[in-house]
């Protein structure tokens, strides 16, 4: 029986996730944010091996800017 009040990761999760290269600066980062209204990216894969990354506007805040540290010279 099915719980009619279930709910599932895809009914709230995104249908097109913004991504971002590992590459890029968290300047870079907070760019696309801003662009595009939202408060988290994905971070793309270099290879097969690897694994999906996140980063969060509250990682942006507390490991970028209360540290004092300069987001353009921080890669993703």
């Amino acid at each position: 029986m099915t719980d009619k009040y279930a709910l599932r990761a895809r009914d709230i999760m995104s249908p097109d996730p913004i991504c971002i290269t590992q590459d890029k600066t968290v300047t870079d980062a907070i760019l696309v944010m801003r662009a595009k209204n939202i408060r988290s990216l994905i971070v793309d894969r270099l290879d097969d091996n690897d694994a999906y990354g996140i980063i969060t506007y509250s990682d942006i805040v507390k490991q970028v800017f209360a540290e004092g540290r300069d987001p353009s010279q921080i890669n993703i």
